[in-house]
This record gives C-alpha cells, structure tokens and sequence, in this order.
C-alpha cells in the first residue's frame, strides 16, 4: 500500500489540477500525452496559466472548452490576450479609478 505522503504528482496531475474545468478526465489524459509529442509539458503549463492569469477563460464553466479540446486544438499556443482584470485586493479597481480621475501618473521613461 502506497502512503499518501508517497504518491508523485506527473505533469498531466498539475495540469488537471489547474484546469478551470475538470470533464472528461481520460480523453484529456491521452491528448495531454499526444501534445507532448511536439511540445512540452512547462510550455502547456506555462500558457495555461498565463491565459488564466489573463482571464481567458470564462467564469461559467459552460463556456470552458473540454480540457482534452483545449489540448487537442493545441490552444496553449494561443496568443494570450488580457480579458479582464484579475488583480488581487481591488488593486485594478484603484488604478482605474486613479486612472479615471486623472491622479495616475504614466510612465515616461528614463531620460
């Protein structure tokens, strides 16, 4: 009997972990295992987190691709584009607020 403190995480279990919709665990498996034919697994890790960090993906789950479709549509090469906020504490809130008020100062770079 394997101890719980004895199990080792692979990189598909990080993924799963990670991935804001868990379906179809075995189909996402084997297209994991597929997309590291022509890449590799902290390119898929990277990118996922990236467009999470982004916003990406949608707060309803009903609009998150499948974790195997994510894969298999090889979206991890996806251009990451910022959807929404996702500063913590209400930070975006209070920059835009600056932002609004004219009180944020912009970067005008080393002279």
């Amino acid at each position: 009997m394997v101890s719980p403190s004895a199990v080792v995480l692979t990189d598909f279990d990080y993924f799963w972990q990670l991935y804001p919709r868990r379906t179809g665990k075995g189909a996402a498996r084997r297209k994991f295992e597929q997309a590291l034919k022509t890449t590799t697994a902290i390119a898929i890790m990277q990118a996922l987190a990236a467009q999470i960090a982004a916003g990406m993906f949608s707060p309803d789950p009903k609009f998150i691709a499948h974790p195997a479709t994510w894969l298999h549509q090889e979206r991890y090469d996806d251009e990451v584009v910022m959807m929404r906020p996702t500063l913590r504490n209400g930070a975006m809130a209070a920059l835009l607020e600056m932002q609004e008020q004219g009180t944020l100062l912009e970067y005008q770079g080393d002279d």
